[in-house]
């Protein structure tokens, strides 16, 4: 088990960092409280929403090197033409570390 002051150092996703993310994607999606991901979606789908389509994913590696948890970066365009913002590129930030993995969020997060 991690503290908030166990060290971790991020970096970007590789292909085999995946068996060791997606068991921590789908316990937090199968609890249904916190995206809007639905409790029974498949590797397939969370490897592409979460792996594929973004601009960048991270994951966030304890002392040993175990996966503590991982994040993704979207770049999107803003449509409300009602902001000041409108047509601007912005960044999206998507955040999941494992239950059990205190303090993997701190670090993905200062990236």
């Amino acid at each position: 088990m991690t503290t908030s002051d166990t060290p971790v150092t991020i970096r970007p996703l590789q292909a085999a960092d995946w068996p060791a993310v997606w068991p921590i994607l789908r316990t937090t999606f199968q609890a249904g409280d916190t995206y809007a991901f639905a409790p029974d979606s498949t590797d397939a789908e969370i490897h592409k929403a979460w792996v594929e389509l973004p601009t960048a994913t991270f994951v966030a590696l304890g002392v040993g090197g175990e996966i503590l948890g991982a994040k993704n970066v979207f770049t999107i365009l803003l449509h409300q033409a009602e902001s000041a913002w409108a047509g601007r590129p912005c960044v999206q930030l998507w955040l999941c570390g494992g239950a059990d993995r205190a303090g993997a969020g701190r670090g993905l997060v200062d990236v």
